[in-house]
């Protein structure tokens, strides 16, 4: 009795497995079908029809499970075969087939959800100090200045030249000074917005500034988000460095000091002996990430979001010296960019008087056929038309040759200007692309990590090696001159 029964599971279990192989393979081939490109109208080599005109082809069972491949045609009605069976609807074209090599596309990549934190810190290093998605502030070049050279690059002598022009408009102030008073009274109110946020806290205060500096072993955490804090900082485990510098603090907003709250002097040694090139003075005459925050939403200086790493983000683009806030020199190349970005939403310290009295009405002048656009003959040949009253100072009109073609020599420097500020179309600026390069030639020529000058002492010092007699000669073109005259 026992091995009768035995005998009959063993025979269920053979037909429940051959009857799941036999489901299989019919999926199988169901699939297989859908994902085939359809071919085109010709006949296949395998069967042949049975009717005159057959849509598609007779299978060679008198199952529903055709064997061979049907033929597509263009007409999608499908005809019942002589056998009785009705051929699957024909699946259409999927839309990209003709643009890979497999209509079988590829799985999508697992994303974390960025919400979430990971295991072992931010990155899941699990290096017991944590580790941020962001790195602190760090010196980086300046991807702005557009004088090669300090001393004989050619756009120098078109700046050069404009310095002395004068703006009647103006009750006759020179475009030099007009420049530089206006960077310097907007980096003066910028200084007076608040450095402190309700909804913000700065990451790039001193406590924190030190935190980056020793690497996370010292200072105050950064962020208060807590998604940006690894458990470990949040525990407060770290251990207390050699040198006896405490522990980090937890980035708690119920406990965490002001941005404005005094710092120590013990903080300030501290981060100095780990930044050699931090300097505290720049530091504390500098404008800060909140600060920028309100300028931008209360001047109209663009559009600021709610993430506070976004923020960080716009500030380390323009923090050249990696001190985590924005220096003169940093602020108004800020200012520059933002303000012809925002355009007519800006609403405070926008350069309106320079903009409506002197280049845009300047670049209306030098568009001389009216298309929107100026190039480097356009430059020369307008420029030389600017009121600088009786100056005959850094006129790079003068160099000329005695011969009969190619007399002016400093034609180079309008194109070396076009070629610096060109980029919608080659050889070409348009409204927006001329102002933005002579606003940033007098922000190089005027501005340095520590304050504003008409003339900053690198630009100074090259000015003296270009022209002699206080801006009469043009030392290169005297040079060339001596040889015409052997």
């Amino acid at each position: 009795m026992k091995s009768t029964r035995k005998l009959f599971t063993i025979i269920s279990i053979i037909l429940l497995t051959f009857s799941n192989s036999v489901r299989v393979i019919r999926r199988t081939y169901t699939a297989s079908r859908q994902i085939t490109t359809p071919t085109t109208t010709t006949t296949p080599t395998t069967t042949t029809p049975t009717t005159t005109t057959p849509t598609t082809t007779t299978p060679t069972t008198t199952t529903t499970t055709p064997t061979t491949t049907p033929t597509t045609t263009t007409t999608p009605t499908a005809t019942i075969t002589p056998t009785g069976a009705i051929p699957p609807a024909p699946i259409p074209t999927l839309p990209y087939v003709d643009l890979v090599t497999t209509p079988i596309r590829p799985k999508c990549p697992i994303i974390n959800d960025p919400k979430i934190p990971v295991k072992g810190g931010l990155n899941g290093n699990g290096n017991g100090q944590g580790h941020f998605d962001t790195q602190g502030p760090y010196i980086q070049p300046n991807p702005f200045k557009m004088m090669n050279t300090k001393d004989t690059s050619y756009i120098n002598y078109v700046f050069d030249y404009l310095g002395e022009m004068i703006i009647k408009s103006a009750n006759g102030i020179l475009l030099n000074k007009m420049i530089k008073d206006k960077f310097e009274e907007v980096y003066k109110d910028a200084q007076k917005m608040k450095k402190t946020d309700i909804q913000f806290k700065n990451p790039y205060t001193p406590p924190k500034l030190l935190f980056y500096f020793s690497k996370g072993v010292a200072g105050e955490q950064p962020f208060t988000d807590p998604r940006l804090i690894d458990n470990t900082a949040e525990l407060n485990k770290q251990i207390a460095t050699p040198s006896g510098m405490e522990p980090p603090i937890s980035a708690n907003s119920a406990i965490s000091k002001p941005d404005d709250a005094p710092v120590d002097p013990a903080v300030w040694g501290a981060i100095k002996s780990l930044n050699k090139n931090f300097d505290q003075k720049i530091y504390e005459n500098s404008i800060t990430l909140i600060q920028v925050y309100h300028i931008i939403r209360e001047w109209g200086w663009g559009v600021v979001g709610d993430d506070i790493l976004e923020l960080k983000k716009l500030v380390d683009t323009y923090d050249f010296n990696g001190d985590g806030a924005l220096n003169p020199e940093e602020f108004t190349i800020f200012q520059i960019h933002s303000i012809i970005k925002a355009g007519r939403q800006c609403r405070k310290h926008c350069f309106k008087s320079i903009l409506e009295k002197v280049l845009e009405p300047l670049f209306i002048y030098l568009d001389c056929d009216n298309d929107s656009y100026i190039n480097s003959d356009n430059l020369w040949e307008g420029l030389k038309n600017v009121y600088r009253g009786t100056s005959t100072k850094y006129n790079m009109y003068g160099c000329i040759f005695p011969v009969e073609l190619n007399k002016d020599y400093r034609t180079n420097c309008t194109n070396d200007l076009v070629l610096k500020g060109q980029k919608i179309a080659d050889g070409f600026l348009n409204k927006s692309e001329f102002i933005k390069v002579i606003l940033t030639g007098f922000w190089e020529r005027q501005t340095d990590k520590e304050n504003y000058y008409e003339l900053n002492p690198d630009t100074k010092i090259g000015m003296e090696k270009r022209w002699g007699q206080n801006g009469i000669d043009d030392l290169e073109c005297k040079k060339i001159l001596y040889y015409f005259e052997k």
